[in-house]
């Protein structure tokens, strides 16, 4: 089959040279080529592949007469892209490498990138329902304006700086930044009693005991079922904790009553584990308490008991 410029070739005709009647159909044919069949055809359809005839060379429209849109199911830009608003249901990429991406406004509903590195980055506004990162490696990540994300999700992220106008939480605990309100009591008993567990250990590890006070005792008393062991709270002196000793002669349930110190209603819940303390065998059991908390023992079912409670000092 003749090419296109053949059928041209074959239509042309000196002046003066004589025109059969065939001639006007190659004629027609190679018209209805040209403008129906080519590469792009008169009416701007495009049949085949747009190559260039060289690299890099060939720009398709200009900063003053730009395209209105571009659909396309696959782009691969090795150079450098520059956009001003970008709108996707999904963004989802292995490897995203490139010395400068400017994004002026991104909408993606799914942001999904095993690897995105950059010298620098320039984002106005990021709005994404979900943002996934496994890697984000970037020398500097600049945000203009907002990056408003319900969800993101990034394995690691290495940078040097960082700056946080909000709540900055991590495991489920807000980080304190500079200036950031301090309440104590927020955090003062998780701290003691953390404290305290590790100043304990620190002791057993170095084979000393802590000092211990009896606070409270009673000897072969008739315990009815959920009452106070002891004739009163006994009152802890000292932070630390409290180990009570109990021999019953009878299988009971240990509850422990529980004041902290200020207070107004007793805390009462299991001991020894949640486990039976078995009859006529000697069983301690030990919690971490404040000065001036108050304690007291309670047993069921009914049984004859003897309770000591001493308080444990590790100053």
């Amino acid at each position: 089959m003749p090419t296109l410029k053949e059928r041209i070739d074959d239509v042309f005709r000196a002046t003066g040279q004589v025109v059969f009647e065939d001639w006007f159909d190659n004629l027609r044919t190679t018209l209805d080529l040209m403008a129906f069949y080519g590469a792009v055809t008169y009416d701007g359809y495009i049949n085949e592949d747009l190559i260039p005839i060289e690299d890099e060379e060939i720009l398709i429209g200009l900063p003053d007469r730009r395209l209105r849109g571009i659909y396309s199911e696959y782009e691969d830009i090795s150079g450098e892209a520059r956009i001003n608003v970008l709108k996707a249901n999904d963004i989802i990429a292995l490897d995203i490498e490139s010395d400068t991406i400017t994004v002026g406004i991104a909408k993606v509903n799914n942001l999904d990138v095993d690897d995105l590195d950059s010298e620098y980055g320039t984002i106005s506004n990021l709005s994404s329902n979900k943002a996934k990162i496994l890697d984000l490696q970037s020398d500097e990540i600049y945000v203009s304006d907002t990056i408003n994300t319900k969800e993101l999700i990034v394995d690691e992220i290495e940078g040097e700086l960082g700056y946080f106008s909000d709540n900055l939480f991590v495991q489920g605990k807000r980080v304190i930044k500079d200036e950031d309100p301090l309440y104590i009591a927020s955090f003062f008993d998780k701290a003691v009693s953390q404290i305290t567990e590790s100043i304990i250990d620190a002791l057993e590890d170095l084979n000393i005991p802590p000092k211990a006070t009896l606070i409270g005792k009673v000897v072969g008393y008739d315990a009815p079922p959920m009452a106070d062991v002891l004739p009163t709270d006994a009152l802890v002196e000292f932070d630390g904790i409290v180990r009570i000793k109990m021999v019953s002669d009878y299988d009971v349930f240990a509850y422990l009553k529980w004041t902290p110190y200020g207070e107004p209603y007793p805390i009462v819940g299991l001991i020894n584990g949640g486990n039976v303390v078995k009859s006529n065998v000697i069983t301690e059991m030990e919690t971490t308490v404040s000065k001036n908390d108050k304690v007291n023992v309670k047993v069921f079912p009914g049984a004859k008991i003897s309770v000591f409670v001493y308080n444990m000092n590790i100053n």
